[in-house]
């Protein structure tokens, strides 16, 4: 049994590949899939391996996924990232400079040669075959595909900078090559993309995110006292959907962007705390607000050497070297118009629910009250 997936691209793609070229590779997408499994089922470490294959140990000869995923990319042409070409986006001058999408594909201007991306707007086909061994009739397996497969083509993305609005990808159609009665979960699922609205959009959504409450379990369900600490659809999680839509991807990022530049540029304590441990040597007591958005978190002032803020373990005296953010931004499309989204996973907070520490330090600050994920929610919803 095979089901095949039509995908668009919508905001620009950037995937590690051979020779600085990108490359849609199955791995990447599996990686993807694991991801969004571990987001939406409680129980994931019980049927992750069943379904997504695991390392051959003695107790498990057999490693190899129950299905197999190809990627047919037409022959899609990458382009080079060039920075300045967004500069009608800017707004002010000099360092004061606010510039949506430049802020947020800051990583891309720090590489020579220029990056390459897959462009928006093409299509790209996945075809995923159920291998004979795992049952057709396997529903655990059905489900965790369709669900993967939906939440990485209708809310998510990939590639590098996928949580900032970069690699967002659309699911324009799937079907089963064996019909609609052999893998029921596809139907079960409204593919976002065919929305005319916002309201349908919000409301297709919470049907989805309720079948897969029915397919999996609640992370808040009756007897489930785990605390999780990777981004999942728990208690925590919300999100806010613009009723303005955009006519171009760039559009949409630029403005995204532009609202979160805004609202950490400077921001205090962060700014006047870090500034007077570098000029006048004051010890970081409290953990930076922004740490809240992901780790590493890197403070750059002029002529005085950067500060790292990095994920640290107590108990282990030991620095991590990443903490992704509960943060996702993204436009979704809606009708013929990208509206610019922004989802708050649940999960572990950095400098909040966790300890964070200046690299190399291995003295831990006390925790933030304030959790800055929250109030940029709130912010976007008045601003946005």
């Amino acid at each position: 049994m095979e089901i095949n997936l039509k995908i668009k691209i919508l905001t620009p793609l950037f995937l590690g590949g051979a020779f600085g070229e990108p490359d849609l590779r199955p791995p990447s997408f599996k990686g993807i899939m694991r991801f969004w499994f571990r987001a939406v089922c409680p129980d994931y470490w019980k049927h992750e391996q069943a379904n997504f294959g695991s390392a051959a140990t003695n107790n498990n000869a057999n490693g190899q996924s129950p299905f197999l995923l190809r990627v047919v990319n037409g022959n899609i042409k990458a382009v080079p990232w060039k920075e300045d070409s967004f500069n009608r986006f800017n707004e002010g001058r000099g360092p004061k400079t606010i510039n949506g999408i430049n802020y947020l594909g800051y990583p891309f201007r720090m590489q020579s040669p220029p990056r390459k991306y897959y462009p928006p707007g093409v299509f790209f086909h996945i075809s995923i075959l159920i291998l004979k061994r795992a049952n057709e009739e396997n529903e655990q397996l059905r489900r965790a595909v369709a669900a993967t497969c939906w939440l990485m083509t209708n809310i998510g993305g990939m590639g590098s900078r996928n949580r900032r609005g970069f690699g967002a990808l659309s699911l324009a159609d799937w079907q089963c090559d064996k019909g609609e009665d052999k893998f029921p979960e596809l139907n079960q699922l409204p593919i976002l993309s065919k929305c005319q609205s916002t309201a349908q959009w919000r409301a297709d959504l919470e049907e989805a995110l309720g079948k897969f409450r029915v397919w999996f379990g609640s992370f808040n369900g009756k007897g489930n006292n785990t605390t999780f600490s990777h981004p999942h659809f728990g208690r925590s999680f919300h999100y806010f959907l613009s009723e303005k839509g955009f006519t171009s991807w760039e559009e949409a990022m630029a403005k995204m962007g532009g609202y979160f530049q805004k609202f950490r540029k400077k921001r205090e304590p962060d700014y006047t705390a870090i500034k007077n441990l570098l000029y006048k040597n004051e010890p970081l007591h409290v953990a930076p607000c922004k740490a809240a958005f992901g780790l590493p978190l890197t403070f750059r002032f002029p002529k005085k050497s950067e500060v790292a803020i990095m994920p640290y373990n107590v108990e282990k005296k030991s620095f991590g070297e990443r903490q992704g953010s509960l943060l996702f931004m993204r436009p979704v499309l809606i009708g013929n118009r990208l509206h610019p989204l922004y989802i708050r996973m649940d999960g572990a907070v950095p400098g909040v629910d966790s300890d964070v520490a200046i690299k190399s330090s291995g003295r831990p600050p006390a925790r933030q009250r304030e959790n800055c994920l929250e109030t940029f929610m709130e912010y976007i919803k008045r601003e946005g």
